[in-house]
């Protein structure tokens, strides 16, 4: 290679990483921002909204994903359908600012605000926050394979293809979770010190606005920067779909799903009840923001730990992931606390726990199926994950709305303590399939950054 290809090749890799933590930081600020509104939802705008709003979000991104996002993608193109689903989490939070501001005037008795006002705003913001989440992550999955193919083609290689395609996937996306956490806590935290320092609650929800209003400037930017075509041929539409559908057969897909069953139900009960139950007791939302902070956190470092060999392997990671779970529902069930700080420490003690559990799910739950379904089956593998973790929370997120709630604390409590025994019963099948010793050596292998 000569100095002006060289130079070239540099600059090409300097500005495809350019452009890719551009991408990170706007969509990781749209995700937060948007994901936090969600976590006070049934406290601000009461327990059926708020619930029913979150189970319309989950459903209408589920349906998105899965049916609009691959045409809006191989149409328009992966910058474009970053952009849209920016606008259209944009726009949820936008309504959820209005309902919130029309719940607190009605409260107030203020410009004679009816009942269902908000409740209409909040489930128009729900639909288009669907969308917007249903064409985010299709649309950043496909420009993350985009920008790691031109990445192999701009800078030299080092070691095989292979080694040279592991180290680059694991660079960017250990970078990618680096700054969708961090975005998540600092929102989080940014809207629990206004809520107990500015004491406005009215006002604080602005700053939300704010911050994507700025992102979607960030966005705008990103959109005039550099085009990135992939040279590999466009999957066709609704493909990955059918490869999720095809897996339906196997067994080890339903039984390794309780994973993921147990985050999504965990989810719609933290949410919609827990958060709900310690605003009901104290009669503010302050500590919220610090203890989904908390849980993102401790997600984090859980999830990094459990994405590393580790002699104990991946067993022992779900067992503590399905212990986490299981405390999750049987604390929040205990006798209640009796003052401010034993509830204080019930919320707090409730998202740890929850932050445990998400980064065994993040980490070790994901690198499972990874090392279960390889290869060509691994985008149909991830495509169930999605589903099986949406339908828990859509499932969850009604039945809390209702008088049914007590439900979803089954539903979490049964998936969680059959996580580890669907475990070794998956395992025990693939050797079944391959033969011990390739699949024992497969299984106890530990999982990679995926």
């Amino acid at each position: 290679m000569d100095a002006s290809a060289a130079s070239s090749s540099r600059h090409d890799s300097k500005t495809l990483r350019g452009t890719f933590q551009l991408m990170t930081w706007t969509f990781s600020l749209n995700h937060a921002t948007m994901t936090t509104l969600m976590m006070y939802a049934s406290s601000a705008l009461g327990r059926v909204n708020g619930n029913l709003s979150n189970a319309l979000l989950f459903s209408v991104s589920l349906a998105t994903s899965l049916g609009l996002a691959p045409v809006i993608v191989n149409t328009f193109g992966q910058k474009r359908g970053l952009l849209l689903g920016l606008v259209g989490c944009t726009t949820y939070v936008l309504f959820f600012v209005l309902a919130v501001f029309l719940s607190t005037w009605r409260h107030r008795g203020i410009g004679g605000c009816q009942s269902n006002s908000e409740a209409m705003l909040a489930f128009v913001g729900a639909g288009f926050g669907g969308l917007g989440a249903g064409l985010l992550w299709p649309s950043q999955g496909a420009f993350f394979s985009t920008v790691v193919q031109e990445l192999q083609r701009a800078e030299p290689a080092t070691g095989t293809r292979e080694e040279a395609l592991y180290h680059l996937t694991s660079e960017l996306s250990s970078s990618f979770a680096f700054g969708l956490l961090a975005a998540e806590c600092g929102i989080k935290l940014m809207m629990a010190v206004l809520l107990t320092y500015v004491k406005v609650e009215l006002w604080s929800s602005w700053v939300f606005l704010s911050a994507l209003v700025l992102a979607v400037l960030a966005m705008a930017a990103f959109t005039k920067s550099q085009k990135i075509h992939s040279q590999h041929a466009v999957r066709p539409v609704c493909e990955s779909t059918w490869d999720a559908l095809r897996l339906w057969g196997d067994p080890k897909i339903w039984l390794l799903s309780m994973t993921n069953l147990s985050f999504g139900f965990s989810v719609a009960w933290v949410n919609g009840y827990v958060n709900l139950r310690w605003h009901e007791a104290t009669g503010d939302l302050h500590l919220l923001g610090f203890a989904g902070a908390l849980t993102t956190g401790v997600a984090g470092v859980v999830s990094k730990l459990s994405v590393r060999p580790l002699a104990c392997g991946k067993g022992v990671m779900l067992a503590l992931g399905s212990f986490c779970f299981l405390s999750i529902g049987l604390v929040s069930k205990l006798s209640e606390p009796n003052s401010k700080l034993g509830w204080s420490i019930w919320l707090l003690l409730l998202h740890v726990l929850h932050g445990v559990g998400r980064g065994v799910y993040e980490g070790t739950g994901k690198a499972v199926f990874g090392d279960f379904f390889p290869g060509d089956k691994c985008v149909g593998a991830f495509a169930n994950v999605l589903v099986q973790v949406s339908a828990s929370s859509i499932i969850g997120y009604i039945l809390a709305s209702t008088g049914w709630k007590d439900a979803t604390y089954s539903l979490l409590v049964v998936s969680a303590a059959l996580m580890l025994p669907f475990y070794l019963l998956a395992g025990r099948l693939e050797c079944l399939r391959s033969g011990f010793d390739d699949s024992g050596k497969d299984l106890e292998r530990a999982p990679s950054d995926r």
